[in-house]
């Protein structure tokens, strides 16, 4: 974003990890999926709060870990 040609840091970040991004704003996480059409054009598609899937997962059984 830019004013009167100064460029202003809205004060998030963000993190890419495969075909999901994660933005944080504030205090808080949100999760978002990278697709990219036969065109070539990505698209972002918001998925929800990071703590709340992470909820969800765990609450489904989440990872199980097996000592080799």
């Amino acid at each position: 974003m830019t004013e009167k040609g100064r460029n202003i840091n809205i004060g998030y970040r963000v993190f890419s990890a495969g075909q999901y991004k994660i933005r944080q704003r504030g205090k808080k996480y949100y999760v978002y999926s990278i697709e990219k059409d036969k065109e070539g054009n990505v698209r972002e598609r918001y998925i929800g709060p990071l703590d709340k899937i992470i909820e969800t997962y765990l609450g489904c059984g989440g990872f199980k870990w097996v000592p080799p």
